[in-house]
């Protein structure tokens, strides 16, 4: 619920296509990437770094493919 995007900080934002920075309804400013869906993952920062939610047509496959990435693991 925190991680609701409410506003747009800065960047680009049309009735199909969100991308830029956005306050969410926790306080923190994000940078968002989302088309049409309502399937966000959040990648968390690295660091003091900006946290990045991201739309992907299949979340869980893609946090997978994230962590092994992350973990020096082959893809599958």
């Amino acid at each position: 619920r925190d991680w609701r995007p409410v506003m747009r900080t800065g960047g680009f934002a049309n009735l199909h296509y969100h991308a830029g920075y956005f306050r969410v309804s926790g306080g923190r400013t994000v940078r968002m990437y989302r088309a049409d869906g309502k399937d966000l993952v959040l990648i968390p920062p690295k660091g003091s770094g900006t946290p990045v939610l991201y739309e992907a047509a299949d979340p869980a496959r893609f946090i997978e493919e994230v962590r092994r990435e992350w973990a020096g693991l082959p893809s599958r």
